[in-house]
Order: C-alpha cells, then sequence, then structure tokens
C-alpha cells in the first residue's frame, strides 16, 4: 500500500498558469494553450460540457483523471467501454494492485 498523507491546507492553491476564454469556445479542443494537453500536467478545469476528460482519455498515453462523483466515473467509464476505448473506473474497492495492473497490461497507450 502507498503511504499517503492527508492534505494540510488545500485551500491556498496557486498555479502556473491561469487560461482564460471567452463564451465562444465550446470545445476544449478550441483553447490553443491546452491543445493538446501537455503531459505531466494538472488541469484544474471549472468549466463542464467542452470535451477536457474526452480529449484526455483519447489521447495516447496513460493518465489519472479525478471527476467529482461516482456517477460521473460510471457513466464516463461506460461510455468508454461500449467504444471499446480502456479505462479503469477506480473507486470503492479498486486498489493500488488493481491501478498498477491497469497500467502495465494498456497495451493502447504508451507508457511514460
Amino acid at each position: 500500500m502507498l503511504p499517503f498523507k492527508k492534505a494540510a491546507n488545500i485551500t491556498n492553491i496557486t498555479f502556473d498558469q491561469e487560461i482564460l476564454f471567452g463564451t465562444e469556445i465550446e470545445s476544449f479542443i478550441e483553447i490553443p494553450e491546452v491543445t493538446p494537453i501537455p503531459s505531466h500536467s494538472i488541469i484544474y478545469k471549472t468549466v463542464t460540457g467542452i470535451g477536457a476528460t474526452h480529449s484526455e482519455i483519447v489521447s495516447e498515453r496513460s493518465s489519472i483523471i479525478v471527476l467529482p462523483h461516482i456517477s460521473i466515473i460510471k457513466s464516463k467509464h461506460e461510455y468508454y467501454k461500449r467504444k471499446e476505448i480502456n479505462t479503469l473506473a477506480i473507486y470503492g474497492d479498486v486498489t493500488y494492485k488493481d491501478v498498477l495492473n491497469h497500467l502495465l497490461l494498456d497495451e493502447d497507450h504508451a507508457k511514460e
């Protein structure tokens, strides 16, 4: 089991870059600064429904995407499963070993 430390205070988050965009943007891929999403990045996205999760899921790399509700995790996992895109929904009793095995066996994405 990995040792996890409880975050002491996450209210004072600072960002390296803030990208503002107008209401005319309908899709995440229309934002040049994040197309493609840079590797080794954390994107704190506050606008929903513009395809950012989709953009990362179909990228050619292994990724961890954090979503706020289990229902969203389940629905996105089922959606991509029907499209035969390999995802792993992590919630409940999923273990560190399950995640590691998924990453090691995922032949659809390049290993970084």
